[in-house]
């Protein structure tokens, strides 16, 4: 089954609070007066928000943003995408993604990418499945404290482009946990670290539900 979908820009605080429901399924630590108000000024930065509807009911969701960087060129980058649970595997998810792709292209860019949090393998397959390359990855380290201790911690993502899929199998470790078969994360040596604890979402492509 597929369903059929109407996508478009949100561009009021109505249409924000009816996104809600399913955008708090990727970030659970907002409330809906914050995903509002941080929606409407990140506006101001260029961010776009398009919902999937079917009648009067919100089923996918998509923040975005264009830019423009040297490494890049003109871009689209995903920072938030996922689909409600009752849509699961139905094909809301590509829907959005197709979409996000045409409009991206239409807008003239390049490239489109996101970032995947390591834990999101399944996440890391429908992307895969769409043709998306994990190209890179992510490091950050959180700035609000002079913990030197926690700062030093590093979040890797998967960064993804619209180009094939390369994987091969490797293992990872995850803080001082055992090594484990992964096969999305080519770039990294057998045996090499990755911190996966405490993970920022903040630039997490989302879609946990829509693999099938």
């Amino acid at each position: 089954m597929t369903l059929e979908l109407n996508i478009a820009l949100i561009e009021d605080a109505a249409g924000l609070r009816a996104c809600w429901p399913v955008m708090a399924q990727l970030r659970p630590h907002l409330s809906e007066a914050a995903f509002v108000d941080r929606v409407q000024r990140q506006r101001l930065a260029g961010y776009r928000l398009a919902a999937g509807t079917r009648g009067d009911r919100v089923l996918v969701v998509a923040g975005f943003a264009l830019g423009e960087k040297l490494a890049w060129g003109r871009h689209l980058y995903v920072d938030d995408l996922v689909t409600d649970d009752v849509a699961r595997s139905l094909g809301a998810g590509k829907a959005m993604l197709d979409w996000l792709k045409v409009y991206a292209r239409d807008a003239g860019c390049e490239m489109m990418h996101l970032d995947s949090g390591l834990h999101r393998v399944d996440a890391h397959r429908f992307y895969a499945r769409e043709g998306m390359r994990h190209a890179s990855a992510h490091f950050s380290v959180r700035l609000d404290d002079g913990d030197s201790a926690r700062d030093a911690q590093s979040s890797e993502g998967v960064s993804a482009s619209l180009m094939t899929h390369d994987a091969s199998a490797h293992r990872i470790r995850s803080g001082s946990g055992p090594l484990r078969e992964n096969t999305l994360y080519p770039h990294l040596s057998e045996g090499a670290e990755a911190i996966d604890d405490d993970f920022d979402p903040s630039h997490e492509g989302g879609l946990d539900h829509d693999f099938d």
